[in-house]
């Protein structure tokens, strides 16, 4: 069985059940598990199957409960710390702070991540303050702090969930600032900035505005500067994953420094070294973005496999690699860029040898590897996408055919781009004119397949039990067996369809407070204006 070969999916799969049981679930996890060994016990006494179905597994099932537990209890001591800070967190503040994040514009504020007391906050500073704050800053600031709001309106953005997958606790409304150092960070953190400003810098020299702006995001997710329609475009296309640092960018990089590394016969063991140190820096010039960690950790894993002389396994990396982001902050797990990062790369690994096969019968092979790989990550995260977003793409493997190509192009050119240009910039520049075109030419295949009539649909929000008969049923399809059981899900899938349509519902009337954001900030906009 793929639990007992592979233990770190057990641990992880009873670290999410834990997870999701604490973030959605009042009742505690620990009476639960008293519940279950209750109803066990019954199984037992009355020597039902069941029992020795459980009992033939027990080794399994006790990793899952006692990992369940851990996460658990872990994520409510995490969620205790949250909460005290909410509650006990002066409104009033003067404290010291290290800036750890570049200015984002906002209509009347500039916006930074600082650090208070080792926790991360929003801190917002008027337009109007003379000197711009920069990445490594210490300073003292005086300002009032807010615990950021829960949702307001029924289904509406819960800011401060969101805020918890960011492991930020809260906004500060800046009054005054006083700079004390400059570049108080360690030498990793100030290194990995400068690479990242170095490449925003390099693209704008050698780029058009609308194109250096959307290569730092393809290159290292800086998305600030990149134009709402062209992301609007990018969205209802379906390509907005090209805007994601993936492991595609990751693939790239290892074939270029492996390459680079042949050509000046570095040992093997020595360019996986090299390699492993070059993903761990990527890592901090991209802000470890979900699918950037999830991406460099399996790679780390599978290169660390070939120097120790071992076998690498997909699934354990792909496990691995989220136990350790959920072991740093386990509310990243509702976070959407990891929800579909991590079910397309599980989609990939287990569609697409079929879809591949399916398809080559009818194309011929390099189209049928791209149309396999696009197809299957799609269909993996096809119900999170209408449970997020009411929206199904009915363009998605036309717009990823003309796109990934180009993305491949844009991601190779632009990485060279900024190396040569560095060093000799008349060089970078004349390369600039084809990465432009390239660039252009993505631009518009988005907004040209974005305004295709019916490129997407708008559908209803689904029901749980539906996405979650989804994933068995793609399950059972997977492994190829259980043909009847197949039936017998779609089956009870048509029977709950029509049991929860034909119970009347009673009638809900949800009052939507519609602006109350901007107009919050205008009233302490115009707040301001008349004190000051």
């Amino acid at each position: 069985m793929i639990f007992i070969k592979r233990p770190i999916i057990t641990i992880l799969i009873g670290a999410i059940i834990g997870i999701i049981y604490g973030l959605y679930f009042k009742i505690g996890i620990a009476l639960t598990i008293i519940l279950l060994a209750l109803l066990l016990f019954l199984i037992q006494k009355n020597k039902h199957k069941l029992f020795f179905y459980f009992a033939k597994r027990r080794k399994i099932f006790l990793i899952i409960f006692i990992s369940a537990v851990i996460s658990n209890l872990y994520l409510n001591i995490i969620n205790l710390k949250y909460e005290e800070v909410y509650k006990n967190f002066p409104k009033n503040i003067n404290k010291k702070a290290i800036i750890i994040s570049e200015a984002k514009e906002t209509e009347y504020y500039y916006s930074y991540e600082a650090k208070i007391e080792n926790k991360k906050f929003i801190i917002y500073i008027n337009k109007s303050y003379p000197q711009k704050l920069k990445y490594g800053m210490w300073i003292t600031l005086e300002g009032k702090y807010n615990a950021p709001p829960k949702a307001r309106n029924y289904n509406g953005f819960n800011y401060r969930a969101y805020l918890k997958t960011k492991q930020i606790y809260g906004t500060i409304k800046v009054e005054k600032i006083n700079i004390i150092e400059e570049n108080n960070i360690n030498i990793l953190l100030k290194t990995s900035n400068n690479i990242r400003n170095k490449i925003i810098q390099i693209a704008k020299n050698v780029l058009p505005k609308e194109s250096s702006s959307l290569v730092t995001g393809i290159l290292i997710g800086e998305k600030n500067d990149i134009d709402e329609e062209i992301i609007k475009s990018f969205n209802k296309a379906s390509i907005s994953h090209i805007l994601a640092i993936s492991g595609t960018h990751v693939s790239y990089i290892i074939l270029g420094i492996t390459y680079i590394l042949n050509k000046s016969k570095t040992p093997k063991r020595g360019s996986y070294i090299i390699i492993i140190f070059i993903l761990i820096m990527f890592m901090f010039v991209t802000r470890f973005s979900p699918s950037v960690v999830r991406a460099v950790i399996m790679s780390i894993i599978i290169l660390f496999a070939k120097i120790i002389y071992r076998k690498q396994d997909t699934l354990s990396s792909i496990a691995f690699s989220l136990l350790i982001i959920l072991m740093f902050n386990p509310y990243a797990i509702k976070d959407i860029g990891l929800q579909l990062s991590y079910l397309g790369t599980i989609g990939i690994v287990f569609l697409n040898e079929s879809i591949f096969e399916f398809l080559h019968k009818f194309l011929n092979k390099k189209i049928s590897k791209i149309f396999a790989v696009t197809i299957s990550a799609q269909i993996m995260i096809l119900p999170f996408m209408i449970l997020k977003f009411n929206v199904i793409s009915t363009v998605f493997v036309i717009s990823n055919i003309l796109a990934l190509p180009l993305t491949g192009i844009i991601i190779l050119l632009g990485y060279a781009n900024i190396i040569i240009a560095s060093v000799c910039m008349p060089i970078g520049k004349a390369i600039g004119v084809i990465l432009n075109f390239n660039v252009q030419l993505l631009i518009y295949i988005a907004k040209y397949i974005a305004n295709l009539p019916f490129s997407s649909l708008t559908v209803i929000k689904p029901n749980i039990i539906f996405i979650l008969e989804y994933y068995i049923l793609l399950y059972f399809i997977c492994i190829k067996k259980h043909i009847n059981k197949i039936c017998i899900i779609i089956l009870c899938t048509i029977i709950a369809f029509i049991f929860i349509n034909i119970i009347p519902q009673p009638l809900k009337i949800h009052f939507i407070d519609v602006g109350q954001r901007r107009l919050y900030s205008n009233y302490n906009y115009i707040k301001e204006k008349y004190n000051n």
